[in-house]
């Protein structure tokens, strides 16, 4: 090893010395050679028109000035050289990117291999410790990965000290290919741009990283907050840097994620006030609103476009999720088709991007903790006021109305004592309590994290300014998609509070565990004593209140606390999708799901496959899409994808496989497979990622490409050689359920099931979000689970009860919460005389029902079931008995 190491040094100061013999020739040997060579090719006076018009008309164009000509263009080819070459050591020595310079761009590439050879050399010549212990100084590391300089070895290098570091005393440590080191406005966005090749798979480092600690005792818990100097770790297929034809060199993220989707404003970063800090050690790490040190760093597009946090995203994805499943194991949304308007789908799909953060979790958590904390008598009668609350990655900060001298249990004081802190460790992983505040209104976010205000009954919030209804808009939804939202009733409706409030005092219908009220509107609509007891949220200016709220399309503010933030805001056309995707499903969806055809005789196959296949169902095409598996993939490619295209390629390939025969816009590619904020740079990156599929995937028996080129109008599909296991189970599905032979149908059945390899998708970092938003998960689970109910009957009676749990359990990787499949799992265990597993089973659907709705129960047909089957087990065994 350590040879090796040595040679590698030694390459290393040859390539570099090189480099410096090139950079000295043509900074000095070339200018030196054309001046003696050649001397002044200019004239040394401007000769007249007529002079210059006699000369050329007499003598023709001398050789001398064909000289002097050639050696002008010289001149300006070194003058280029020399520019790329001085711009390329500045932006070294600043730590920053290179600045494409008009004019000179085509010899920039050729520079930045001279200057990095050269830092290279510098850098190993410099060392004297051969022990791997040496790291890259940050701004360093970054200028030298976007020269796609990293390889997939450990590279030592001597740490380049600070200005405020001793350089006698400078700790080292090891620089791996696989992590990158954060510099100052960079975001995932930008960080997954340089060192995967694309912006879109910044989700995959956030799955890598979220929940980590960072060496200066903050947490990543929010995908949109990073700061400089934190060492993030990158996906296992290593950093690939783009080159100059996959993506543009500088991409804006400030522009909107899709066309199809909303606009906003931008908000002035630059003018959001913060204080900068410097990173604090591990033990004595700042807390929520002190730990900025991200003044104008960039949001991720994604939360540009849709106007809110990372935390507002999360919870609006988390409900919007729940909702879906809501309505799918309550039969609500029919297999046949999906309901969302295109609109709607594209906002699931960036929100989607953010379901599971810590930063959430941690924030639900530390509210019912505060509340446990204090929940003794004693404690509720000296309960101070709050004013804000703060998430980021410091911890959880409560920002109290008057300064206290006492902290609960586990949180910390701070600001002169208006400040109850908790770190991120100290926030146990689950808590019982209820919260302490039901009514939490996000209102925007800064350096230091995502701000809310928290109501209480009798409180009133004035949110004032032009964008104030914008606000209301984006906190609303979020404020009914807490996972206490349940216990809060949220309306503009002054009568509607009114009653019930009475109903309250009238027993009629007594508060459940509590429940608030959240009115929307003036006070003056309420009675003077309903007031009291509801919390109001008003946009007029005539109601004094100890927080008020400013905002409008660039900043909100807090007062009195003084804090400008980017404000969350919503249009109406967002407003609108969001609320399409959050609301309850109809009342009466929630009664009889629908029969199960095993046991009552209803044939919903045809309702789920649309036309009935044709009988002789082809196997697997030339290239097959595998979906229902953990890690999706294209099987029986000719060649290799390449490693920096293989996801995205796969990704494409696969949701044109799903809409086929139908085609697909090119915008509708770039807005739900690529993601791209940059129209331009999505329709580059478009081009390469098909191309690199064509390729892969090769041509059919005709010689026809199995991925033929997009038509002119920006359409494309793939050829009928290209199938998906996705729809190959259906068609299985649909022809099992038709088929009369009880043994060809159970064949046909067990086939279908048999392409379920894993929960689909579970392996996935980043992509795939269009599969639950556009329903394709949803339409699978269906025809699956209604596949695995017709084996089980028809493994029943032939006495295969493990075949009828092999297929039950095989639907049960894609929906685990289907009551359908449960209550085929008790027949089974029924038609087998094993009560201990239908008691088994009877359990777990109770588990699952509560864990997909907290509180709720099976359905009242999945209970009598239960009961009958218990019923016909108990005569069973005592007829046995008497025999």
């Amino acid at each position: 090893m350590t040879s090796n190491r040595r040679f590698g040094r030694i390459g290393l100061l040859l390539r570099g010395g090189t480099a410096s013999i090139i950079v000295m020739t043509l900074i000095v040997g070339v200018p030196w050679c054309l001046a003696v060579a050649i001397g002044w090719p200019l004239p040394h006076h401007v000769p007249s028109l007529e002079g210059l018009r006699t000369s050329l008309s007499t003598r023709g164009i001398p050789d001398r000035s064909l000289i002097d000509v050639l050696d002008c263009m010289a001149w300006l080819a070194w003058a280029s050289i020399a520019v790329s070459i001085f711009e390329e050591v500045v932006a070294a020595l600043r730590g920053r990117r290179t600045q494409q310079i008009p004019l000179v761009r085509a010899f920039q590439p050729v520079a930045t291999r001279l200057v990095t050879s050269i830092l290279f050399a510098v850098l190993v010549f410099g060392r004297t410790d051969p022990s791997p212990t040496t790291a890259i100084h940050p701004p360093l590391a970054q200028m030298l990965g976007s020269r796609a300089v990293l390889s997939s070895d450990l590279i030592p290098m001597p740490t380049v000290p600070s200005q405020n570091e001793d350089t006698q005393n400078v700790a080292t440590t090891m620089v791996a290919s696989n992590s990158y080191t954060v510099a100052r406005n960079d975001t995932l966005w930008s960080i997954a741009e340089s060192q995967l090749g694309d912006p879109t798979d910044w989700p995959a480092i956030a799955v890598l990283n979220l929940g980590r600690t960072m060496d200066d005792g903050r947490h990543f818990v929010d995908p949109n907050l990073i700061y400089p100097g934190w060492v993030l770790q990158l996906p296992s297929h290593g950093p690939v840097a783009p080159s100059a034809t996959d993506v543009p060199a500088s991409p804006s993220t400030s522009q909107t994620i899709s066309s199809s989707l909303p606009t906003r404003s931008t908000p002035n970063r630059h003018s959001v006030s913060s204080r900068d800090h410097p990173a604090q050690p591990k033990t004595s790490a700042q807390h929520g609103h002190r730990a900025v040190s991200r003044a104008g760093a960039p949001d991720l597009p994604e939360l540009i476009t849709l106007g809110i946090g990372a935390i507002g995203c999360a919870v609006l994805a988390r409900r919007s999720r729940r909702i879906r499943t809501l309505r799918h194991v309550a039969g609500h949304e029919r297999p046949s088709g999906f309901e969302l308007s295109d609109s709607a789908v594209d906002t699931d799909v960036l929100l989607a991007r953010f379901g599971g953060i810590p930063a959430l979790r941690a924030f639900e958590l530390a509210n019912c903790l505060l509340a446990e904390k204090l929940s003794g008598t004693d404690a509720q009668a000296g309960m101070p006021g709050f004013r804000a609350i703060c998430v980021g990655p410091a911890g959880v900060s409560f920002l109290l109305q008057a300064p206290t001298r006492r902290a609960p249990d586990g949180f910390t004081i701070s600001d002169n004592g208006t400040s109850w802190d908790i770190p991120h460790e100290s926030i146990p992983p689950t808590c019982p309590h209820s919260p302490l505040f039901r009514m939490v209104l996000p209102v925007g976010e800064d350096g230091s994290g995502t701000w809310l205000v928290p109501l209480q009954p009798g409180d009133c919030l004035p949110i004032l300014g032009e964008a104030a209804n914008d606000l209301l808009r984006a906190a609303i939804p979020v404020q009914k998609a807490w996972t206490w939202a349940d216990a809060v009733i949220v309306t503009d409706d002054a009568t509607l509070v009114e009653r019930e409030l009475q109903w309250q005092a009238d027993g009629i219908a007594p508060s459940v565990d509590g429940q608030q009220i959240l009115f929307v509107g003036q006070p003056e609509q309420l009675s003077l004593k309903s007031r009291q007891r509801v919390a109001v949220v008003t946009t007029s200016n005539d109601h004094a209140s100890d927080v008020t709220v400013l905002v409008d399309r660039h900043l909100a503010s807090i007062h009195p606390l003084g804090k400008t933030l980017r404000p969350h805001l919503f249009d109406s056309d967002t407003a609108r999708n969001v609320d399409e995707l959050v609301s309850e499903p109809l009342p009466d969806s929630f009664g009889e799901q629908p029969t199960d055809p095993i046991f009552d005789g209803d044939d919903i196959d045809r309702a789920i496959a649309g036309d009935v296949p044709d009988p002789s169902i082809s196997g697997p095409g030339i290239v097959e899409v595998r979906m229902l598996t953990t890690s999706p993939r294209l099987e029986g490619l000719r060649d290799t994808l390449p490693p920096n295209r293989a996801r995205r390629a796969t990704e494409l390939v696969a949701y044109l496989a799903l809409h086929s025969p139908d085609p697909v816009t090119s915008d509708r590619l770039r807005t739900r497979v690529l993601g791209s904020s940059d129209a331009d740079a999505a329709s580059k990156t478009l081009f390469n990622t098909a191309t690199a599929a064509r390729r892969a995937m090769g041509q059919d028996l005709l010689g026809n490409p199995l991925l033929p080129l997009g038509s002119r109008t920006g359409l494309y599909q793939v050829a009928d050689a290209v199938t998906s296991d996705v729809q190959r189970a259906t068609d299985l599905a649909a022809l099992g359920g038709i088929t009369e032979d009880p043994e060809t149908a159970i064949a046909l059945l067990r086939e279908s099931l048999a392409l379920v390899e894993g929960e689909p998708l579970a392996n996935t970092l980043s992509g795939y979000t269009w599969w639950e938003s556009e329903g394709h998960s949803a339409r699978i689970a269906a025809v699956l689970i209604n596949a695995a109910c017709n084996l089980a009957a028809l493994a029943i009676d032939a006495e295969l009860f493990d075949l009828a749990r092999w297929g039950l359990g095989q639907a049960r990787l894609v929906d685990p919460y289907s009551e359908a499949i449960s209550r085929a799992a008790m027949q089974v265990a029924a038609a087998a005389g094993d009560a201990d597993h239908l008691r088994r089973e009877w359990r777990e659907c109770q588990r699952r029902m509560d864990d997909l709705d907290p509180g709720s129960s099976p359905s009242p047909r999945t209970e009598r079931l239960y009961g009958e089957l218990c019923q016909r087990l108990l005569v069973s065994s005592r007829a046995a008995r008497h025999e």
